[in-house]
C-alpha cells in the first residue's frame, strides 16, 4: 500500500469509529479539542495523524490505535514482504 492508501484506509476506519459511536464531526471536535476541518482532513486521509492525536482520538471513540492504524491487515503485510529487496 502506498502512504496515500494508508491514509485514506486510517480515514475510513475513523470514520467508521464516528459511526459505531454515534458521533459526528461536531461532537468530535467537541470533546477533543480539534477542528471539524482538520476531523475532515483525516477523515479524507489528506493530512498526517501525530501519535498524540491517535491517543486522543481513540480513547475519545474508545478504540484501540492498532485498530486504527489497521494493524494486522494482511494487505498491509503483503503489500510491504512484496517491495521488499529478496
Amino acid at each position: 500500500m502506498t502512504e496515500a492508501e494508508i491514509g485514506r484506509e486510517i480515514g475510513r476506519r475513523l470514520q467508521q469509529a464516528m459511526q459505531e459511536a454515534d458521533m459526528d464531526r461536531g461532537e468530535l471536535a467537541r470533546l477533543t479539542g480539534y477542528t471539524e476541518q482538520q476531523i475532515d482532513s483525516w477523515e479524507q486521509g489528506c493530512a498526517v495523524l501525530y501519535p498524540g492525536e491517535i491517543m486522543v482520538l481513540c480513547h475519545t471513540l474508545d478504540k484501540m490505535p492498532h485498530w486504527l492504524l489497521g494493524w494486522g491487515l494482511r494487505d498491509w503485510r503483503r503489500s510491504r514482504t512484496s517491495r521488499e529487496p529478496r
